[in-house]
């Protein structure tokens, strides 16, 4: 009986630090945006990305941040990473972020993942 526990918790052991001793290949989770309050008619405000754990074994930064208009296009306005509010209303975007990985891993045949978020803006008048 000892002996078929001792197999038991050993064989236990083993399949844990297998299973919490891998590498992930990518980030685990998504990006997220630092939070936008209401922005006023007229005001620009940066979005801040905040970028998931950068475990990933194979990524070694981050590329072609953007920001696209989901809708409200008549609501805000984009430039790189700022945000202007050109009328009272609420808008849509989507904040992208792409994945930089290493030459060897493309050899490999892993490519580029694109992580991405929608968030609503808001945009109140004067």
């Amino acid at each position: 009986m000892k002996r078929k526990l001792a197999l038991l918790c050993s064989f236990t052991i083993l399949c844990l630090i297998s299973l919490f001793g891998c590498d992930p290949i990518y980030p685990i989770g998504n990006i997220k945006v630092s939070r936008i309050g209401s922005i006023p008619v007229g005001e620009t405000v940066d979005v801040e990305i905040l970028y998931p754990n950068t475990g990933g074994s194979i990524v070694f930064g981050w590329e072609e941040q953007n920001i696209i208009i989901v809708s409200g296009d008549d609501v805000i306005s984009i430039s790189g990473l700022a945000i202007t509010g050109i009328k009272a209303g609420t808008a849509v975007i989507q904040v992208c972020a792409k994945t930089v990985i290493s030459e060897e891993a493309q050899k490999q045949g892993y490519e580029a993942k694109v992580y991405s978020i929608e968030i609503k803006v808001k945009v109140i008048g004067n």
